[in-house]
């Protein structure tokens, strides 16, 4: 019993990209250009991250030169903000930075003649508010100690990187990781997308620094259909690098069969409950008369064959979406 798979509808609306285009047709929806807050982005690069400042629940190590009996002794930071210390009883740490309590506790160690000059070293060695999140398709997705100065492609390396899970077939059940990821920080108030382009490790927008508290969020790129006259009908994941044509599609389906008419091919793209259809004349594309056509996720491409278009014929675009449909989710010609 074969599979099926399933057809998704998302809102997809036309958007140029360069010399490849999707020529609206009167009644498609206005075009819409995805638009990268660059300003944002290179604001984002020069934000620095807080000094590090206790919390109840944050495990704290204190050691104090000359002192071996105190070594590093760790302990958890109480409710009220404060941990316990030989000699000097309860020293504040709650909100507070590790200068600023190391201060406070040679002060309190010269105050009670314990050492003429104490040097006290303060580590934070847990808190567990201080973390990132990396969720969605990459290798090993959770949470992560948010120390230091880490950039989002260091957390993505730590996270052991993006996914790209294509299997050897060429029809696809998953399609690989976006290289454009979404952070999430609660101090922006909205998401913001980062584009980190074919190559991650040097991409300019992967060395933004995260701070605590932020989330990545990494999504899967679209796909798009394929249906009637080609040697495989289905599902195919876009390119994560650069727009995905209709030249492109029909190449990764297979070819276009004898039977089917490359001057009467056509886009189908779904807006809401809408569906809006172009007219594609595949022959002029592969003669050179017509620029190739992007597509968008969840794109059709339909080629019929007369067989199609007699069972088709006087139903318009809903038909062709019907045909389509059920072609695409129980899988015909496999």
């Amino acid at each position: 019993m074969r599979k099926p798979l399933v057809l998704l509808c998302g809102c997809i609306l036309a958007a140029p990209c360069g010399a490849q285009y999707l020529a609206p047709t009167p009644s498609a929806p206005p075009p819409v250009t995805a638009i990268v807050d660059e300003s944002l982005l290179r604001s984002l690069l020069d934000v620095k991250s807080e000094p590090i400042r206790f919390r109840a629940g944050d495990v704290v190590a204190v050691t104090v030169y000359g002192l071996s009996s105190f070594g590093g002794a760790q302990q958890r930071v109480e409710t009220d903000g404060t941990i316990r210390f030989p000699f000097v009883d309860k020293v504040e740490v709650g909100g507070r930075t590790v200068p600023q309590v190391e201060e406070d506790l040679e002060s309190k160690l010269k105050a009670r003649g314990i050492l003429q000059d104490p040097q006290v070293t303060v580590t934070a060695v847990s808190q567990p508010w201080a973390i990132v999140t990396i969720s969605g398709e990459v290798f090993h997705p959770g949470v992560f100690p948010a120390f230091g100065q880490l950039s989002l492609v260091d957390y993505l390396s730590e996270a052991g990187g993006l996914q790209d899970n294509l299997p050897s077939a060429p029809l696809i059940t998953n399609s690989p990781a976006s290289s454009v990821v979404t952070l999430v920080r609660p101090s922006l108030g909205h998401p913001v997308s980062i584009p980190l382009g074919p190559d991650p490790a040097n991409s300019p927008w992967a060395q933004i620094p995260l701070l605590p508290g932020d989330e990545i969020r990494v999504g899967r790129v679209g796909v798009v259909y394929a249906f009637g006259a080609f040697r495989i009908q289905g599902a195919y994941a876009l390119k994560n690098t650069g727009p995905t044509t209709v030249l492109q599609l029909a190449a990764m389906a297979g070819g276009i069969g004898f039977e089917g008419d490359r001057k009467d091919a056509h886009v189908i793209r779904t807006a809401g409950d809408k569906h809006y259809m172009t007219d594609i004349n595949v022959q002029k594309i592969l003669d050179g008369k017509m620029a190739d056509v992007a597509l968008q996720p969840d794109d059709i491409l339909f080629v019929p064959t007369n067989e199609m278009k007699a069972a088709i014929k006087g139903g318009g675009t809903g038909s062709i979406v019907s045909l389509a449909s059920a072609g695409i989710i129980y899988g015909t010609g496999h």
